[in-house]
């Protein structure tokens, strides 16, 4: 993404100078669609950061786990299957 001095400088290239596209793409380092979506735009770009979700989302929440496993064992065998079933998937059901 350009910032605002690079999309007015291919702005002025462009409409002041009369350089192409390709030129203002090689002089700048810039992709040749970056140029043309500047000089399309009639508004400088701007950056908006997205949502940003609570920290609890990123991790899984373990009662997942213990729906799948039978509520009698102990904790320690719990523990075991558990274990089983992150390694080995749906192997460990059967």
């Amino acid at each position: 993404m350009i910032n605002v001095d690079d999309w007015a400088e291919i702005r002025r290239l462009y409409f002041a100078e009369r350089l192409g596209i390709k030129t203002i793409s090689r002089q700048l380092g810039v992709a040749r669609n970056t140029v043309r979506t500047a000089v399309r735009g009639s508004a400088p770009p701007d950056y908006k950061r997205g949502a940003r979700g609570s920290s609890g989302h990123a991790v899984t929440h373990p009662s997942r786990y213990s729906r799948r496993i039978d509520p009698n064992l102990g904790d320690d065998q719990r523990l075991i299957a558990q274990a089983n079933r992150s390694r080995s998937g749906r192997a460990a059901e059967q």
